[in-house]
């Protein structure tokens, strides 16, 4: 497979990329469109378990994890799914690999006792892929206490938790402020959630205006 990919290689899109991903697998420089084509190819034919068992033995490199990640997005039995997840997060170093997991077939299903595991372990990208979860797929209201109970200095982690409370003062800004009114952020991630909300073409004026009158 990497042999195959070599053919699509853009070393612009890789000096760049590189630039924003920050891992240990060597990043080839494929675009995502490839990627996502050759999952969907292999879901189709009905052959991603093979090419996911042979994952997990072969050497890896960061656009082999988004192949998995696409093939579990398109993987539309949920319990496979959640399988791979499970499996798959094991590999994840870094915020790329693990943003581009989005499995579909996560909708609708009561998945809030299992991303409530991952926002307890000890590792960086399980916790990210949790709070993406929350923002994906589980009511706000069930969310909000979860993701601020969240204490880490990681970068990639109060990222995330800014991006959710951010998405939720977008989506549902009475919630979001009135929770945030009464429950202080520590100032790292107040900060990142303020910039991004700042950001923000979701967010009116006046909304933004409300939050530094609010929370600063």
């Amino acid at each position: 497979m990497k042999e195959y990919l070599t053919k699509f290689i853009d070393n612009n899109y890789k000096e760049f990329h590189k630039k924003l991903v920050f891992s240990k697998y060597e990043i080839l420089g494929v675009r995502s469109n490839i990627l996502k084509d050759y999952a969907k190819k292999l879901q189709k034919e009905n052959t991603f378990d093979e090419f996911f068992n042979k994952f997990l033995k072969d050497e890896k490199f960061y656009e082999y994890l988004q192949i998995i990640a696409y093939g579990i997005n398109y993987e539309k039995d949920f319990s496979k799914a959640l399988k791979y997840t499970k499996l798959y997060l094991d590999f994840v170093d870094n915020w790329a690999n693990c943003d581009t997991l989005v499995p579909k077939s996560f909708k609708n299903q009561d998945i809030k006792a299992f991303v409530n595991e991952l926002i307890c372990e000890n590792h960086i990208y399980k916790i990210r892929f949790g709070i993406i979860c929350y923002m994906k797929f589980i009511a706000y209201k069930d969310g909000l206490k979860a993701i601020f109970s969240i204490k880490s200095d990681e970068y990639y982690i109060n990222m995330a938790r800014a991006w959710y409370f951010q998405v939720v003062l977008a989506k549902e800004f009475e919630l979001g402020i009135s929770f945030l009114s009464s429950h202080k952020l520590d100032a790292k991630t107040l900060k990142m959630t303020l910039q991004k909300c700042k950001d923000s073409y979701q967010i009116s004026q006046e909304n933004k205006a409300k939050l530094m009158q609010i929370l600063v």
